[in-house]
Order: structure tokens, then sequence, then C-alpha cells
């Protein structure tokens, strides 16, 4: 797993390795996959609605392209330390209702 240089994670004590799944990067500025801006943090944090539509969107594309759509598909998401807890549960949000259940928020082990 690489991380984004403009991210920096949170520290843990944990030694469990994560397996390969689909990675949501959010930055201080920026949520990103696989290189691309899907949305500026400033675009929906205020919002009234917690749906991220871009995320959303992206989310939806690589489920419906999964050999079973049906079976509950891993996702790693990398958080700044710093960001507000507003913005890492919109893409939560937003990650569980484009089908997606099981998480994994990606640290430095300690």
């Amino acid at each position: 797993m690489t991380q984004s240089p403009d991210l920096e994670l949170p520290v843990s004590s944990s030694s469990k390795t994560p397996a390969p799944s689909l990675t949501l990067e959010v930055t201080r500025t920026d949520v990103e996959a696989e290189g691309k801006k899907l949305a500026t943090i400033d675009s929906f944090k205020s919002s009234k609605d917690m749906l991220i539509d871009n995320v959303f969107k992206w989310l939806s594309r690589h489920k419906s392209g999964a050999s079973d759509p049906s079976a509950p598909k891993p996702i790693i998401i990398q958080c700044d330390k710093e960001l507000e807890f507003n913005v890492v549960k919109r893409v939560l949000y937003t990650c569980s209702k484009a089908g997606f259940s099981d998480f994994s928020v990606l640290v430095v082990e300690e």
C-alpha cells in the first residue's frame, strides 16, 4: 500500500496488515482514488446531504464491476489524522450507501 504524499496517517500499535482491496485517500483537501481527485473537501463538508456524489459514483462503478456484486467487498480508507470527523463520517456514509460495509482505516504501525 502506497501512502499519498500529502497525507499523514494516524499511528497504531496493531500489526495486522491490510488485504488487497479498493482504496480511498482522504487528504486535508480532497478525496482521491487511483490517483484521481473525486471530490474536494470544501465541496461537501458543509452540505446538508451526507452523500458525496462523485465518490458514490466511483464506488458504484467498482461494485458493479466485481465478479459477485452482492458479496461484501472490503475498502481501505486512508485519512489524514487532522481531518474533522464530519468529513470522515461523510466518506463512511457514502461507502455504506454504495454497498460497502467492510471498512478498514489505514494507520501507521507504532
